[in-house]
């Protein structure tokens, strides 16, 4: 009787384990149904992806990113591709300058339970940089020293100052105040909804608007190309000491005003492209 009780006991713990596991499953699946992705450059998209981390849903946030994403696909991929693959694009369309040491990219990623996806995409990103020596500062929008006294204005955290600013964005007849009295979870609801309903107009476009993405990337190939061409297993680990110190001098800069960085830079490359 004493083996048949232990038997006994041992299938009932095994059980509950099981039972908490599946609790904790959908739990989490349900918290954290859709992680919201947005890249800023110059260009900024941004996106949904689901429990398993890959793109649901996009959208560009500007008419730079709506020209970048002319006949490229985004849904489908891991979120972690997804966002490695926009900021390929901007390297080839000069948005991301190879010879320039003013480059930024701010992430924006509101996830559900856990941070991994944050990890991932971060490292990739970062990874990306690396392998061809470019130099960008990376910003998170909660380090955004700006971006967080905008969002104490409201009486909200960073991430959903974000999620209120899409939301305002893609339904300009809804108010800011409105939009602080709904859940991250609901915010994200409505950002689904207006990125479904766009889907087509995003997707669509002339045979002018993507000779003019063509004409774009092809006028910086040059400069890339020649970039590339250097690049050898010595300078990357040259490089990797000197990405460390660019990143240690500039990202304070970065993480004071993102946006007012963000405005010299772009007076830096009219001016440049000017002279």
């Amino acid at each position: 009787m004493g083996k048949f009780k232990e038997i006994i006991y041992v299938v009932c713990v095994v059980a509950v384990l099981i039972a908490v596991s599946l609790i904790l499953g959908f739990s989490g699946t349900k918290n954290a149904e859709y992680n919201y992705v947005k890249l800023e450059i110059n260009p900024a998209l941004e996106f949904l992806c689901d429990g398993s981390g890959k793109v649901v849903t996009m959208f560009p946030v500007n008419a730079e990113a709506k020209e970048l994403i002319i006949a490229e696909q985004f849904v489908g991929l891991k979120a972690e591709d997804a966002s490695k693959k926009f900021v390929d694009l901007c390297v080839q369309a000069g948005y991301i300058d190879v010879d320039r040491q003013d480059n930024a990219v701010k992430l924006t990623i509101i996830t559900g339970l856990t941070e991994m996806l944050d990890v991932k995409i971060y490292n990739k990103v970062s990874s990306y940089l690396l392998e061809n020596q470019i130099k960008a500062v990376i910003v998170e929008n909660e380090s955004d020293l700006e971006e967080f006294k905008e969002a104490k204005k409201y009486g909200v955290s960073s991430n959903k100052f974000s999620l209120m600013e899409s939301v305002s964005r893609l339904y300009p007849d809804i108010e800011m105040d409105s939009l602080k009295k709904l859940s991250k979870k609901e915010l994200i609801k409505k950002i689904k909804t207006a990125h479904q309903n766009l889907f087509e107009s995003v997707v669509t476009y002339t045979p002018e608007q993507l000779a003019n993405k063509t004409k774009l990337i092809d006028f910086n190939r040059a400069k890339l190309n020649n970039h590339k061409e250097l690049i050898t297993k010595t300078s990357k680990s040259e490089f990797a000491d000197e990405y460390k110190q660019f990143v240690k001098l500039q990202q304070k800069y970065y993480e004071q005003n993102f946006n007012k960085q963000h405005e010299m830079w772009k007076a830096n490359k009219i001016n440049s492209s000017i002279a």
